[in-house]
């Protein structure tokens, strides 16, 4: 009973902390604001910098109101002038709420407009340049991204103007509206024309150290309809908030990241947002073994990421994930990015069970050696964590480099995804060497140096699956040197050296003394390295890091690795396992009703080693065209056309036995795209019920339901190309005056479903008898009741009609079945009372219609020819 009490008790203090949220205001700084003590709009609090954390409490909201830029007054405390400190929230319903649509509680209220960058206004200010005309010049105060300067002439609308950067001062000089620095450190000058070249004072926002919402290490905090120009992050790298959610704003002009997302910052949801111009957009980093794990990126649209000159970077990711699990990457849109989702993996990381789905990615560029890939994975090669349950389905790639580019070792399921105009459609290229072993006396760990029991060679272990007694590991080659003299000083793992005889640097990554000491000068031994390029000759010298710190002599050439089966491992001299299989390892791809088009080069690239343990599952795809070297199988030997590929013979390879060339046929294929028109499948598409059933949950790529999972492509066609199946019932024999039921209730089609039924004579002369019985020539409805007049009256001939019943799916497809009735005459009987209300012939629809009644006069005389 008391456990019911306080369990009770506590439920209602949480009702009431939620029942008892309140809303707080904030409007831009410099304003008369009542109270201003935040209470409402009317006592708002005078800018960001005031808002009072302490009195806002776990499920209140705040709401922005207004554009809001950050007059930096002083030279002290750059980087915490602008900054407000978020507190956490308790729980997913008492989160911390920070909205800016203030217009959806009063339409007078302006909506809230937070930027990054800030107004300098206490330097030295802004001067005219000598002899160029509408320059104008500053001497920065404190260091600057090279990219961002902004221009604002009204600070009362989100009206303004990114200046364009220049490489000179007289092509500032020359175009209104841009910027040239020789540097961008303090005291360095830079130099500005502005759009009408008047005097830039109280107009150029610089980038960074302006509003800053910082949530530090907190939770359960969410930010929703809000505008940031020049995003400053809500946290730093050494801070790991959660539960985290950013919802239907707008983020524009980042730097290098707009949202890193570190090791330990899980259940963050970044959802339904514009992110453009930045480096890259959104990035799990992790450092760890493990990343950001429960994350929910979906239906944002990213587009110009790695696009500007400084921003260009072999990333340029939309959505760049590192390690982790549990995640959804769903219904975004990207374009002009370096990738669209992309998954990759560090030695020993583990990264599974993400979801990748309904993402529309278009012209992936190549700017700053980004590498135009669509959706794939990667991997360091020696990379062995467990990468299980990623799943790549519905998505649509169109002109990138690689369209779906896949290189882990387990199976990455990818089904129903579009490429067109890519260089590859499909394509894996990654081989690494593993080991499986057992009898292991010591546990192997991940960068442990292991030498050959039998050719003195090492190996490094990069990555381990499994450890103990029995296990795997991925490995990578070590290279070894003997040294017989010592130097004066010790050498180190990780000591970078350079021979004096060829200059090549490299690591030391394992270092063994096989005799004397560093300390008395005749140390000798073996040194393993990773060789990068270059020789060491035997009796070389080299130095250490660039100096003479130690000398040594080369008795001895490097060896290369050659494992094999049987042989022991030893690690320090003692014997730690037996080597069970060496081999290679390579992806895993199972690919099912994916659909490729105008590949430029190959629709599928396989280059990849390790036969044994690589796997490439693909069928019931489509291609289109086809090509005397479209398809590339293990080497470039391997390039072929479409039935080459398939007449190809690799153990554990099954190569699209069920899949075709042809043209999907879709309805519009623009570079406009609209989630409603694009990418559609015209009726008389052969990819239609042409592939191999999937099964996932949710809608299609726009959200409607799914009906069925048998097409090839990124959408199910909404109908099935299976008719239905009309049962007009059995035959029937009435007399006049009894009430005659047209029953088609047995007809079927459980895929689409019945839109019409139609009843007909089959002799056009009958028509009439219909229009008798039932007021119509032709009658629509499942079910149809009347009452049969004295059509003949005094005619002793039964009348025989041949009714045939039409039913037509909601796809449109039709099938037909007719019913014979016989009508005796019976002139002397009374009209039957039909069942139910009367009423007029019923019409078909997306469903079951009620029975159709018609009721006509007793006696009625017809001429039947």
């Amino acid at each position: 009973m008391i456990r019911s009490f306080f369990t009770a008790l506590a439920l209602l203090i949480t009702i009431t902390s939620t029942a008892l949220a309140a809303d707080w205001w904030v409007r831009p700084a410099g304003g008369d604001y009542g109270l201003e003590n935040g209470s409402s709009y009317e006592n708002a609090w005078d800018g960001i910098h005031n808002i009072d954390w302490a009195g806002i409490n776990p499920g209140d909201t705040l709401w922005v109101s207004g554009i809001h830029i950050h007059e930096m007054t002083t030279g002290e405390g750059f980087a915490s002038q602008g900054a407000t400190f978020v507190k956490s929230g308790t729980g997913e319903n008492t989160r911390i709420t920070i909205r800016g649509d203030a217009s959806s509680v009063n339409a007078n209220y302006p909506d809230g407009i937070v930027w990054g960058a800030f107004l300098e206004n206490y330097g030295p200010g802004w001067t005219e340049t000598a002899g160029h005309t509408g320059v104008w010049e500053y001497t920065l105060q404190i260091g600057q991204y090279e990219d961002w300067f902004f221009e604002v002439n009204n600070f009362n609308t989100n009206q303004f103007t990114v200046l364009e950067k220049k490489a000179s001062i007289d092509e500032v000089e020359d175009q209104a509206g841009s910027f040239y620095a020789t540097g961008f450190s303090a005291g360095d000058t830079l130099y500005v024309s502005t759009t009408d070249f008047g005097n830039p004072t109280g107009r150029i926002l610089f980038n960074g150290k302006g509003y800053q919402f910082r949530i530090a290490s907190n939770s359960y905090i969410t930010f929703r309809n809000l505008i940031f120009n020049n995003f400053q992050q809500f946290w730093f790298t050494n801070q790991t908030p959660t539960h985290i959610r950013i919802q239907n704003s707008t983020f524009l002009y980042g730097c290098s990241i707009m949202f890193p997302i570190y090791d330990g910052m899980d259940y963050f949801e970044i959802l339904d947002n514009e992110i453009a111009w930045a480096g890259n957009a959104i990035y799990t980093i992790s450092s760890t073994d493990n990343g950001a794990s429960y994350y929910n990126f979906s239906r944002n649209n990213i587009h110009d990421i790695g696009v500007r000159e400084v921003q260009q970077n072999g990333d340029a990711h939309s959505i760049g994930i590192q390690g982790g699990h549990d995640g959804v990457i769903e219904g975004n849109t990207v374009e002009n990015c370096g990738t669209g989702p992309f998954l990759y993996a560090f030695p020993r990381q583990e990264l599974k069970d993400v979801t990748v789905a309904r993402n529309y990615v278009r012209n992936v560029h190549l700017l700053g050696g980004a590498n135009s890939t669509g959706v794939g994975t990667q991997s360091a090669s020696s990379a062995y964590g467990e990468k299980t349950g990623n799943k790549f389905y519905y998505n649509i790639v169109v002109d990138a480099k690689i369209c779906y580019r896949f290189q882990f070792e387990d199976e990455q399921l990818v089904f129903n995804n579009i490429g067109v105009n890519c260089d590859e459609g499909l394509s894996s290229s990654r081989t690494t060497e593993y080991m499986e072993f057992d009898g292991a006396s010591a546990t192997i760990a991940a960068k442990d140096a292991l030498e050959s029991g039998t050719n003195s060679a090492f190996a490094r272990v990069a990555a381990v699956r499994q450890s103990g007694a029995t296990g795997s590991f991925t490995y990578g080659h070590l290279h070894q040197l003997n040294f017989t003299s010592g130097g004066p000083a010790e050498l180190l793992e990780g000591d970078n050296f350079i021979g004096d005889s060829s200059g090549i640097l490299n690591t030391a990554r394992f270092i063994r003394l096989t005799s004397g000491s560093w300390a008395g000068g005749d140390a000798a031994g073996m040194i393993a390295f990773n060789k990068e390029s270059g020789n060491f000759v035997d009796n070389e010298t080299f130095s250490v890091d660039g100096g003479q710190a130690n000398i040594f002599t080369m008795d001895g050439n490097r060896y290369q690795n050659e494992f094999v089966v049987g042989e022991a491992l030893l690690r320090d001299g003692g014997q730690v396992a037996t080597l069970q299989v060496v081999g290679h390892l390579g992806p895993h791809v199972k690919a099912r009703n994916n659909i490729f088009l105008n590949s430029g080069t190959y629709h599928v690239k396989f280059a990849t080693g390790g036969e044994e343990k690589s796997h490439l599952d693909i069928n019931h795809n489509r291609y289109y065209p086809d090509g005397p070297e479209m398809f590339m199988i293990k080497n470039s030997a391997g390039k072929t056309d479409f039935a080459g590929m398939q007449a190809t013979s690799l153990w554990g390879y099954v190569l699209d036995p069920n899949s075709m060339v042809n043209d999907p046929l879709f309805e519009n294929e623009s570079n406009n795209y609209t989630a409603s028109t694009d990418f559609k499948l015209t009726r008389n598409s052969t990819v239609i019920d042409a592939g191999e059933a999937q099964t996932v949950t949710g809608g299609d790529f726009v959200g409607n339901p799914i009906i069925h999972l048998t097409d090839i492509g990124a959408r199910e066609f909404p109908y099935s190309t299976v008719a239905p199946t009309a049962d007009a019932g059995p035959d029937q024999t009435v007399n006049e005056g009894d009430v005659l039921t047209l029953d088609g209730s047995g007809s079927s089609d459980t895929i689409d479903g019945i839109a019409e039924w139609r009843w007909a004579p089959i002799n056009p002369a009958h028509q009439e008898i219909l229009e008798a019985v039932f007021g119509g020539s032709s009658v629509l409805g499942e079910t149809v009741s009347a009452v049969v007049p004295n059509i003949i009256l005094g005619r002793a001939d039964d009348l025989i009609v041949v009714v045939q019943l039409t039913v037509t799916d909601n796809g449109g497809l039709t099938d037909t079945d007719t019913i014979t009735i016989t009508i005796r005459d019976t002139p002397d009987a009374p009209p039957a009372v039909p069942p139910g209300t009367p009423t007029t012939a019923g019409s078909g629809g997306g469903g079951a219609t009620p029975s159709v009644t018609t009721t006509n006069p007793s006696c009625f005389i017809l001429s039947v020819l």
